[in-house]
């Protein structure tokens, strides 16, 4: 069994295991990477309970620093940093796992911390995420702004903002243009109606990302507050195009939607 240090530190354990039971924090076993605070494993000499913490802050520095560089030694780098930023229970893991995922700058990294996104908890965590994905837009990372923009009405501004930083770095002013003339966010909570014109305006914009975005995002209900409830203004046409694209610009992420919803109604 190998782990690998975190916040909590294991040795190594003799003989063959024959399953484990976790929960907590994270560790790395066998090479994936699981909540951990205290393991059971069951061997052939029996079953041992560790519960070893890691005292050395140094040592803990050394895995945040090689979450944050990305892993680069590990042969699953991005899937194992995705299983920390959506699974830890500390979000100080979390960011770390998120930047790391930022170094590999792939759309499998990007559809990770968007699926971190998704997750109603930890606001710090979710505000890394969208600057993040802002930072990552040749990736795909408009898409997910754009999609998610009445998802969570927490994030409004915070998802604008980052939309605005990289079309001005990208030089597309006639999308940042159509971004300032939105108006203000609490004109959405006196009003929440009003979301379905912010979508109309930002579904002409030529930027495909934000276009397609915000209407695929259109289909999909909140997570809290009421914004994000506001049904569609758009035809079947229009969403089938956008799911689409989507799809194709950001493989999985159609599907991240589909499941991370079910999940929600259950």
């Amino acid at each position: 069994m190998r782990v690998l240090p975190i916040c909590i530190w294991f040795t190594k354990t003799q003989g063959k295991e024959r399953g484990a039971a976790v929960s907590s924090t994270c560790a790395k076993i066998d090479g994936r990477w699981k909540d951990v605070d205290m393991l059971v494993v069951q061997t052939d000499e029996g079953v041992f309970v560790r519960n070893d913490r890691l005292q050395n802050d140094n040592e803990k520095k050394r895995s945040l620093t090689a979450m944050r560089a990305g892993l680069r030694d590990d042969p699953d780098p991005v899937a194992h940093l995705s299983g920390v930023a959506c699974t830890a229970h500390d979000q100080t893991l979390q960011k770390a796992a998120l930047a790391g995922l930022a170094v590999h700058g792939t759309k499998e990294a990007v559809l990770a911390i968007a699926k971190r996104l998704l997750d109603s908890w930890g606001m710090g965590a979710i505000s890394r995420c969208i600057q993040l994905c802002g930072r990552l837009a040749d990736q795909g990372g408009l898409v997910v702004l754009s999609s998610t923009l009445f998802y969570d009405d927490r994030f409004i501004t915070e998802k604008i903002d980052a939309m605005k930083k990289a079309l001005t770095k990208s030089g597309d002013g006639l999308a940042l243009l159509a971004l300032d003339k939105l108006g203000g966010e609490p004109e959405l909570h006196r009003e929440p109606r009003l979301v379905n014109q912010w979508r109309e305006k930002l579904s002409h914009v030529a930027n495909l990302d934000i276009r397609e975005g915000i209407i695929f995002g259109s289909e999909w209900q909140g997570t809290c507050g009421w914004i994000g409830q506001v049904p569609a203004a758009f035809s079947p046409a229009d969403m089938f195009r956008a799911r689409r694209y989507v799809n194709g610009r950001m493989p999985g992420l159609v599907d991240l939607y589909q499941s991370t919803l079910e999940h929600m109604d259950k």
